[in-house]
């Protein structure tokens, strides 16, 4: 393979890193369609730019990877996302950042890590081994029945339900969930947020079969993937993109090799980012893109609002870095200590995070009611502020299913009078 000579690391600013972040995870890049909704080809090109979209069951206004479907398209028809995973299967769901929904691509290079769970040095492994007939049991009942959710197994009578229980006191549920992240079964569709669960070698006949990718081929697909959906960023930032848990599928050490390689045949450009003291490196497909943001000929528009598990929230180092945007999730904030609510989103405007706001969507009475909204520091209230905030709550309920929209209380306390009236 021809290799190209290394190049002097180039200067980005903060601007450019921001706006390059954007672009990649297709935030900057929303296409004006009229009225028309996106096709499911569009949605599944969206998730192959962006590799992984993470799931999660809190739903006081949408589900998490909903929310990152429309922050990307606007709105859309969540079946059709769906129907990716089933009856499609042109994604699946797996721990590839935390739980999630990734291109099918994708199962080779997951397949190492489904075996090491049940090896038996792990604690899952040990669990498995003492655990051996109800699993049989588990497998024999799919085989025989077909998909099935938890519903199918009952919960023995001498085990007493815990509102703690992680698993509901179903030692059946816990299985099913070991069974999956070993392999033997995938998720085939979920309905409401219920797994439904069929036999891995049944919905993806071969899948399992045939020799493993090698690591090295591992370790370069995973680190290619993050730097073309992170578009710039250093080498924590890229090795962490993609981790089933507290572990990584790359360590660093293996992903500064990749990067090394990558930079040797020009794929990736190292760079140094404004006040960002780490090497990092741009992937050379966005070069046209950089170029053109300097010239003028592109600039920030987006104007969305962010789920708290969205891509580009992951890492809030990285958050607070390129935006100075310090952000965490307060779901499991005792009420008294959350400063800004319990599912804050925050809020982009024309590439910048202006604020974040605690929402809750009361479908039955067609209800958007925004608990709080808060400006960070330094953001002034003015007109055009104001007027693209409610925009966004606007296209947002229009998304959830439409209805009012009514804002309780805010910081600074004159944005909650504005933004009602605008919205009336």
């Amino acid at each position: 393979m021809m290799t190209t000579p290394s190049r002097p690391a180039e200067f980005i600013t903060r601007d450019e890193a921001r706006y390059l972040t954007l672009f990649a995870q297709r935030i900057e890049t929303v296409e004006p369609r009229g009225t028309r909704l996106p096709t499911t080809e569009h949605l599944l090109d969206l998730v192959h730019q962006i590799s992984v979209i993470q799931l999660d069951s809190i739903s006081v206004v949408s589900r998490a990877h909903e929310t990152s479907v429309w922050t990307r398209v606007g709105t859309f028809k969540t079946s059709d996302f769906s129907t990716l995973h089933h009856p499609k299967a042109a994604l699946f769901e797996y721990w590839v950042h935390a739980a999630s929904l990734v291109p099918i691509q994708f199962f080779p290079y997951v397949r190492r890590q489904m075996e090491s769970h049940a090896t038996a040095t792990t604690r899952w492994g040990r669990w498995g081994a003492e655990n051996k007939d109800l699993l049989q049991s588990v497998l024999a009942t799919i085989e025989k029945q077909g998909a099935v959710s938890t519903r199918a197994f009952e919960r023995p009578e001498e085990i007493k339900r815990s509102p703690w229980a992680w698993f509901g006191g179903k030692p059946a549920k816990e299985a099913l969930d070991f069974l999956w992240t070993a392999g033997e079964l995938v998720v085939i569709k979920r309905e409401g947020f219920e797994r439904h669960y069929d036999l891995t070698d049944r919905t993806f006949p071969g899948a399992r079969s045939g020799p493993l990718p090698s690591l090295e081929d591992q370790n370069r697909f995973f680190i290619e993937r993050a730097l073309r959906s992170v578009g710039i960023g250093t080498l924590p930032w890229l090795a962490d993109f993609f981790r089933p848990g507290s572990s990584r599928y790359v360590s660093a050490n293996d992903a500064k090799a990749v990067l090394n390689s990558l930079e040797q045949v020009g794929r990736a450009i190292p760079v140094l980012i404004e006040s960002i003291a780490a090497p990092a490196w741009l992937d050379e497909s966005l070069l046209p893109v950089l170029d053109a943001f300097r010239t003028g000929a592109l600039r920030s528009r987006a104007k969305t609002l962010l789920s708290p598990f969205d891509n580009v929230m992951w890492r809030r180092n990285r958050a607070l870095a390129l935006w100075g945007f310090d952000y965490r999730i307060e779901t499991y904030t005792p009420e008294p200590l959350r400063a800004y609510g319990y599912y804050s989103l925050p809020i982009l405007i024309d590439g910048r995070f202006v604020g974040r706001l605690d929402p809750r969507y009361h479908r039955k009475e067609k209800l958007l009611s925004i608990k709080s909204i808060h400006l960070e520091p330094g953001i002034r209230t003015n007109a055009r502020l104001v007027s693209a905030i409610a925009s966004v709550l606007r296209k947002f309920t229009e998304f959830l299913g439409g209805g009012e929209i009514q804002i309780l209380e805010s910081n600074p306390e004159a944005l909650k009078s504005l933004l009602n009236q605008k919205l009336r």
